[in-house]
């Protein structure tokens, strides 16, 4: 056999892409599965966190009472999966469940946000003030 005889063609599935560069090429696996989406929404959520936390000028290591109530069953799901980590990124020392409803004057800082699509109420208070 020689290179004449041999004839190669990368036909990766429809979520693979790839990308060639002189040292060869790269292939991605771009599907979306259900534990990178749980993540992708906690992330998102930690993000609104962290905004307000900014907006109410804590200090880093401040703790905070977080009230998080999501509009979409699934996405609360998503997010219930990660509570850990979002307590950990944004120095939660409790959540209040997310049917006690959360509104101005109880809570330093409520605010509704778009997540993908999905209605997110987040209130902030900040522990011992």
């Amino acid at each position: 056999l020689n290179d004449e005889m041999v004839s190669y063609e990368a036909e990766p599935p429809e979520h693979i892409y790839g990308t060639h560069f002189e040292g060869g090429t790269v292939y991605v696996d771009t599907e979306l599965t259900e534990e990178i989406e749980a993540e992708g929404y906690a992330r998102d959520v930690i993000r609104r966190i962290q905004e307000m936390r900014k907006r109410l000028d804590l200090d880093v290591d401040a703790e905070i009472d977080t009230y998080v109530d999501v509009a979409d069953a699934r996405v609360e799901a998503f997010v219930d999966r990660h509570r850990d980590v979002v307590a950990e990124e944004t120095r939660t020392r409790e959540f209040v469940a997310g049917d006690e409803l959360a509104t101005e004057g109880e809570w330093a800082l409520v605010e509704e946000w778009d997540v993908e699509g999905v209605t997110v109420t987040i209130g902030v208070e900040p522990v011992g003030e």
